[in-house]
């Protein structure tokens, strides 16, 4: 087993922004040039939003990218639309959301499709 003693002094900070939205994401200590992966998404988002990525302004990142800690930094949380998609084939009726822009596979069609906000299919 290995041990390296760490002077605190050297640790730096990584911060989480909410961005637009609210909540935390408690902070990280990490030494620079350490890499850790990046969770999910932690905050508090209204019912018409999903995450999309973190940013540290000239970088994204998803959930689960790995980060190489450079100093202090605070990644801001980008967030996307979500659509919801309602989809019919004889009696059967369903409803999904997805986030914006995203091409989906419609169940029971083959065709892949990029939808427009609140799209319905008939039967």
């Amino acid at each position: 087993m290995n041990v390296t003693v760490v002077d605190p002094d050297d640790l730096v900070t990584i911060s989480f922004d909410a961005g637009e939205e609210s909540g935390t994401i408690g902070s990280m200590t990490a030494l620079p040039g350490a890499k850790i992966v990046l969770s999910e998404c932690g905050f508090t988002l209204p019912e018409k939003i999903y995450f999309n990525y973190y940013t540290d302004g000239a970088n994204t990142y998803g959930a689960g990218a790995v980060y190489t800690v450079t100093g202090n930094t605070t990644p801001t949380t980008v967030y996307i639309d979500k659509i919801i998609v309602t989809y019919r084939f004889g009696e059967q009726t369903s409803t999904s959301d997805y986030p914006k822009g995203t091409a989906i596979n419609l169940p029971y069609f083959t065709a892949m499709f990029t939808l427009p906000y609140r799209t319905e299919f008939g039967s």
